[in-house]
Parts: structure tokens; sequence; C-alpha cells
């Protein structure tokens, strides 16, 4: 694939190249990942979305980490732009799925088919390069999120992903004080910024140092 063509596949994972795309996506974000599930801070009936979750093999993790710790009182709901995600999450994470813990549907950030704070804890990681206009998605994002409600995003910052040649194909780019500025306009309280650096070279690129940012918000109790 040419560079606006993994772009493509970034933003909407779809075609035979799909699975292929999954299954990378889960190696390259799998530290990214769990950083935001543990900046969740996950409590005993939570109900947790994640925004972007491409094929989902983080999933089986997270539900037996939480039910270890709160004895399977977490209910999970992915949604992913991809069609071809979304039935991919649900074959990997078929068990789940049939025993009511986990579902996952299609649909996109900006749009969100949920009733208002339905959720009490949101994550998304490396998805919010294709929110745009940014507004709209932090909109619905605060609309289905709970008062008290925990916000986790990861993603890299611009100084790293401007390096990477295919982030000039359609991804809107920001620094960590950009997107918590952004939070904040839509009245989410910022409460922890991780910003880690040096964390290896990104294997097709090589070269480039990999960084990671980890940005936790909450909505207010109002």
């Amino acid at each position: 694939m040419n560079e606006q063509e993994i772009a493509a596949q970034l933003a909407r994972p779809h075609g035979e190249k799909a699975a292929e795309v999954g299954e990378k996506l889960a190696v390259s974000n799998q530290t990214m990942i769990r950083g935001a599930m543990e900046a969740l801070a996950l409590a005993p009936g939570d109900r947790v979305l994640e925004i972007g979750m491409a094929a989902g093999r983080h999933v089986d993790e997270l539900l037996r980490s939480a039910g270890r710790i709160h004895a399977g009182h977490i209910h999970y709901t992915g949604l992913d732009i991809s069609e071809d995600m979304v039935q991919e999450a649900r074959r990997i994470n078929a068990s789940w799925v049939t025993g009511g813990q986990a579902k996952f549907i299609a649909g996109s950030s900006d749009h969100l088919p949920f009733a208002g704070q339905q959720f009490t804890k949101i994550l998304a990681v490396n998805t919010l390069y294709f929110w745009n206009p940014m507004a709209a998605h932090l909109r619905e994002i605060v609309r289905v999120l709970q008062p008290g409600g925990r916000l986790a995003l990861g993603f890299g910052s611009r100084d790293f992903m401007q390096q990477l040649p295919f982030t000039q194909h359609g991804f809107n780019l920001y620094q960590p004080e950009e997107m918590a500025t952004h939070l904040q306009q839509h009245g989410l309280e910022v409460v922890d910024v991780q910003h880690q650096k040096g964390l290896g070279e990104v294997k097709e690129y090589p070269g480039i140092q990999k960084d990671q940012i980890i940005l936790t918000a909450v909505r207010p109790n109002q």
C-alpha cells in the first residue's frame, strides 16, 4: 500500500485488507490501549464505551482483568466506523457478546446512537485524528458521559506523528496542551496528562522514535 492507502485504511479499515490492518493495530496500539484502560480506573457497575476499537483484540483482557477485581460487573460497548471491524470484533469476542457483557456496533462518534449519560467511562485510542470537526465529536462524547464519568484519550503528539508520511493524508494532529484545551472548552476537567517519549522506533519507519500521550478528563458532577 502507498501512504495514501495506508491513511485510508487507518481511518476506516475496509475490504480485503481490513483483517490485516486490525491485526497490526492490535500490536501497535497495545501499550497505549493498556495505558488508557488503566487511566479509566474501572469500578463495579461501570458502563464502558470505546470509540474506534478496531478488531477489539484487547477487549478480552479488559473484561477478564475487570472481572478478577469486580466479579464481572463491567459492561463494554465498542463502536467503530468500519463495519468490517465490527464484524471482526464480534467474531473475536463471541463469548463475551453471547454472555451479554459486550456488544459492538457500527457508527461515528459525531452521531453516537446512545441516550444521554449512558456511560460512566469512555476511551479512544489513536482515533481523534479523524474527528473533524473536533467539536461535533466532543459534544457527543460529553452528552453520553455520565456526570462524574471519566474519559481517557490515547494519541501521538504532533511532533511525533508529523514525521510519519501517511499522516499528510487526512490526519488532524495535536500537541497534548491543544487537546486539553479542546476538552476544557467542552466542559470537561483535565485531571491527568501522561506524555511518554523515546518508546522505541516505529517498525516501518526506522529512526523515528515513538511517543505516547494518555490524557484523562472527567465530566464534573452537576
